[in-house]
Protein backbone atom coordinates (compact mmCIF):
# COMPACT_ATOMS: atom_id res chain seq x y z
CA UNK A 1 0.00 0.00 0.00
CA UNK A 2 1.55 3.35 -1.00
CA UNK A 3 2.03 6.16 1.50
CA UNK A 4 0.07 9.30 0.74
CA UNK A 5 0.99 12.65 2.28
CA UNK A 6 -1.81 15.20 2.58
CA UNK A 7 -2.05 18.65 4.05
CA UNK A 8 -4.61 18.86 6.80
CA UNK A 9 -5.85 21.70 8.97
CA UNK A 10 -5.02 21.66 12.66
CA UNK A 11 -8.06 21.14 14.85
CA UNK A 12 -9.24 24.10 16.91
CA UNK A 13 -8.60 23.09 20.51
CA UNK A 14 -9.64 26.48 21.84
CA UNK A 15 -8.06 28.22 24.79
CA UNK A 16 -8.46 26.71 28.25
CA UNK A 17 -10.40 28.85 30.70
CA UNK A 18 -8.22 27.87 33.65
CA UNK A 19 -4.63 26.71 33.90
CA UNK A 20 -4.40 23.27 35.50
CA UNK A 21 -2.49 23.47 38.77
CA UNK A 22 -1.23 20.76 41.09
CA UNK A 23 -1.73 21.29 44.78
CA UNK A 24 1.12 22.16 47.14
CA UNK A 25 0.56 18.76 48.77
CA UNK A 26 1.37 16.96 45.50
CA UNK A 27 4.69 18.80 45.15
CA UNK A 28 5.47 18.36 48.85
CA UNK A 29 4.93 14.59 48.54
CA UNK A 30 7.19 14.47 45.47
CA UNK A 31 9.93 16.31 47.35
CA UNK A 32 9.64 13.88 50.28
CA UNK A 33 9.94 10.90 47.88
CA UNK A 34 12.92 12.56 46.18
CA UNK A 35 14.63 13.11 49.55
CA UNK A 36 13.98 9.48 50.50
CA UNK A 37 15.53 8.31 47.22
CA UNK A 38 18.60 10.53 47.70
CA UNK A 39 19.12 9.11 51.20
CA UNK A 40 18.59 5.54 49.95
CA UNK A 41 21.34 6.08 47.39
CA UNK A 42 23.66 7.33 50.12
CA UNK A 43 23.97 10.79 48.58
CA UNK A 44 24.34 14.04 50.50
CA UNK A 45 22.62 16.15 47.83
CA UNK A 46 21.28 16.13 44.28
CA UNK A 47 21.35 18.75 41.56
CA UNK A 48 18.47 19.11 39.09
CA UNK A 49 19.22 21.15 35.95
CA UNK A 50 16.53 22.61 33.72
CA UNK A 51 16.25 24.84 30.69
CA UNK A 52 13.49 25.54 28.19
CA UNK A 53 13.89 22.19 26.44
CA UNK A 54 14.74 20.09 29.51
CA UNK A 55 12.38 21.24 32.23
CA UNK A 56 10.35 18.14 33.11
CA UNK A 57 12.32 17.00 36.18
CA UNK A 58 12.27 20.43 37.79
CA UNK A 59 8.62 21.00 36.93
CA UNK A 60 7.77 17.59 38.41
CA UNK A 61 9.50 18.39 41.69
CA UNK A 62 8.42 21.96 42.30
CA UNK A 63 6.30 23.23 39.43
CA UNK A 64 8.91 25.67 38.10
CA UNK A 65 9.33 25.85 34.33
CA UNK A 66 12.20 28.11 33.23
CA UNK A 67 11.04 30.04 30.19
CA UNK A 68 14.11 31.94 29.04
CA UNK A 69 17.02 31.04 31.34
CA UNK A 70 18.49 27.94 32.84
CA UNK A 71 17.58 26.90 36.37
CA UNK A 72 19.33 24.76 38.93
CA UNK A 73 17.82 23.14 42.00
CA UNK A 74 20.37 22.07 44.60
CA UNK A 75 18.57 19.70 46.93
CA UNK A 76 19.96 18.32 50.19
CA UNK A 77 17.60 16.13 52.24
CA UNK A 78 16.80 17.70 55.60
CA UNK A 79 17.58 21.18 54.29
CA UNK A 80 15.08 23.39 52.64
CA UNK A 81 15.21 23.37 48.81
CA UNK A 82 16.14 26.47 46.88
CA UNK A 83 17.88 27.47 43.69
CA UNK A 84 20.26 30.30 42.87
CA UNK A 85 18.94 32.81 40.35
CA UNK A 86 20.40 32.96 36.87
CA UNK A 87 21.71 36.28 35.68
CA UNK A 88 18.88 38.76 35.46
CA UNK A 89 16.35 36.28 36.81
CA UNK A 90 13.43 37.44 38.86
CA UNK A 91 12.98 35.34 42.01
CA UNK A 92 9.93 33.13 41.83
CA UNK A 93 8.38 30.08 43.36
CA UNK A 94 10.72 27.13 43.61
CA UNK A 95 9.31 25.17 46.49
CA UNK A 96 5.62 24.84 47.25
CA UNK A 97 6.19 23.79 50.89
CA UNK A 98 8.15 26.98 51.68
CA UNK A 99 9.13 30.23 50.06
CA UNK A 100 12.50 30.49 48.27
CA UNK A 101 15.51 32.20 49.76
CA UNK A 102 17.78 33.41 47.03
CA UNK A 103 21.45 33.29 47.87
CA UNK A 104 23.11 36.57 47.17
CA UNK A 105 19.85 38.51 47.10
CA UNK A 106 19.34 41.43 49.44
CA UNK A 107 15.62 41.07 49.95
Amino acid sequence: MPTILREIDLPDFGVPEARPELSRDVHAARIVRFADRIRALGLDAAVVYADREHFANLAYLCGFDPRFEEALLVFAPGRYPGKPPSSGAIPGRCSPPRRCRWRGSRS
